[in-house]
């Protein structure tokens, strides 16, 4: 049988993306919500591995009420206008734990066509949250990310589409949530994301 996973039963969510924690056994839930009236937000959910919807912080089995927001910034008054969308989330299958990331126009612009960036945050496998951070910076708006980890080298990889070329870019992303070059070194916002394929329309 199915079940609510979302507390929100009226209002309009989006469809929703799903990864495992073997370390910590549990699944960690997130979807685009719109709990809050105007504006998108990405809100998770942890559920066990026979179903159970858990509470933040245990292995208690809770209900939708321990949904929790994502990105827990005011949206209020960081842009009146913002929002959250199409989040995607892979599990750290090494130590435990998620990477959560999303498309967000908190600098200004429609989420959609103008001055989108991508961002994420680190949840870790208990519910804990870490301090969000930003994953490219492109001129165009960034949308549609993705992630996956790599359990070889400890870290993950972000990509997304960018502006109307739809070309396809990347970021490496460390375990604890730094940017990464591409020897694993640390690496600075906007100078090492990587072009996968920059005309992937015209194809």
């Amino acid at each position: 049988p199915s079940w609510p996973a979302a507390s929100s039963t009226t209002s309009v969510t989006r469809p929703p993306a799903v990864a495992f924690d073997p370390v910590t056994g549990a699944y960690l839930v997130v979807w685009q919500d719109y709990r809050s009236g105007g504006v998108s937000e990405v809100w998770g959910q942890r559920v066990s591995a026979d179903g159970a919807l858990l509470m933040v912080g245990s292995g208690t089995v809770g209900s939708v009420a321990d949904n929790f927001q994502i990105p827990t910034h005011d949206t209020s008054t960081v842009n009146p206008s913002l929002y959250q969308v199409a989040p995607s989330v892979a599990a750290d299958t090494y130590s435990g734990g998620f990477l959560v990331v999303w498309s967000d126009n908190r600098h200004g612009g429609n989420p959609v066509t103008t001055n989108a960036d991508i961002f994420g945050r680190l949840v870790g496998g208990t519910g804990a949250i870490g301090t969000e951070f930003q994953v490219s910076n492109q001129a165009n708006t960034e949308s549609g990310p993705g992630v996956a980890f790599d359990s070889t080298r400890f870290r993950y990889l972000v990509a997304w589409s960018e502006g109307t070329t739809g070309g396809i870019y990347a970021q490496l992303v460390s375990s604890v949530g730094g940017l990464l070059k591409a020897d694993g070194t640390a690496g600075t916002l906007g100078l090492d994301t990587a072009t996968v394929d920059a005309t992937a329309n015209s194809q």
